[in-house]
């Protein structure tokens, strides 16, 4: 329910305005998967948002009732569904989301975009050969954050090193790989990147290298988590500070709340920091909104965590 350039901030797709849907499942082995689809929100560009009543009604489906829900209520309130519910796994929560958007707007989509319907099957196949393509993207970054160890204070530092090499990684990767959508990396970025992709068609590897350099230093791509990247932004208390104190911040100070991800007024009391959002886990005693205790499933199987 926020604006399109604070939706940018926390790194979501303005243009799609997706939302996901995680699956956890206990695996034959015992071990737990965690499986992950992005549904778009909009069919296309700028049109109308389908997404909350696609959510009410993909809740339906399994006997729950989402309506009226905020984003936060949503996500703390993940659902044990039968697995016979869901023998495909998360690709079957893609299909019936996408059900549910067609009974909200009447068009046929496929993952919530204005698109020819495919097998599902056979796009998970597709998915899992991109995600193998990556697999070398993914070592080297991961090699060169193992390199640079010594120079990290925290959790947080590695997270925020470990965002940006996989982004320069994904930005050489798209400028060569046109089936990735450049403006996953920001408006900015994919313009450096287009003109990249343009400069290796012409055989000009000197401009090109110019481009993706300049894509490297615009790119605003999104990884999780947010929560840390905006603490670190605006001198939040974060995991690693023991006290929670943040003096630099004074009562009153507007700052971007990392747990409710509003844009609120900052409360100070004996140096903590408080939400002034009601509705927030981390609002203080004197705002805090009353809230009804939410129903708890009683069925068995896997959970769906869904966010928009």
């Amino acid at each position: 329910d926020l604006d399109d350039e604070r939706l940018d901030e926390l790194g979501f797709f303005t243009d799609t305005k997706s939302l996901t849907i995680q699956l956890t499942s206990q695996k034959d082995d015992g071990t737990l998967e965690l499986e992950t689809v992005f549904i778009a929100g909009v069919n296309s560009k700028d049109g109308p948002r389908h997404d909350v009543e696609a959510v009410e009604a993909f809740g339906r489906r399994f006997g729950v009732d989402f309506a009226g829900l905020t984003d936060s209520e949503l996500i703390d309130r993940p659902q044990l569904v039968p697995k016979e519910m869901l023998l495909e796994g998360v690709i079957d929560c893609a299909a019936i989301m996408d059900e549910c958007i067609t009974e909200v707007t009447g068009k046929a989509v496929f993952f919530g975009q204005d698109k020819p319907q495919q097998d599902y099957l056979k796009y998970r196949e597709v998915c899992y050969q991109k995600e193998a393509a990556l697999l070398p993207k993914a070592i080297e970054a991961t090699r060169q954050l193992v390199s640079e160890a010594a120079n990290f204070k925290n959790p947080v530092e590695v997270s925020l090193r470990l965002h940006k090499l996989a982004e320069a990684e994904m930005v050489f990767r798209a400028v060569h790989d046109t089936q990735i959508d450049a403006r996953v990396f920001g408006r900015a970025a994919a313009a450096h990147i287009e003109q990249a992709r343009m400069m290796v068609e012409q055989g000009n590897m000197a401009a090109a290298v110019q481009s993706i350099d300049r894509a490297t230093e615009t790119a605003k791509s999104s990884s999780c988590p947010s929560a840390l990247r905006d603490a670190k932004q605006n001198g939040l208390p974060e995991d690693n500070n023991e006290d929670g104190d943040c003096p630099e911040v004074k009562d009153g100070q507007k700052v971007n709340c990392p747990y409710c991800k509003q844009k609120v007024s900052v409360i100070v009391r004996q140096d903590k920091l408080f939400c002034s959002n009601g509705k927030c886990d981390q609002a203080h005693s004197s705002v805090k909104a009353k809230k009804e205790p939410a129903s708890k499933p009683t069925s068995q199987g896997s959970t769906i965590q869904v966010a928009a």
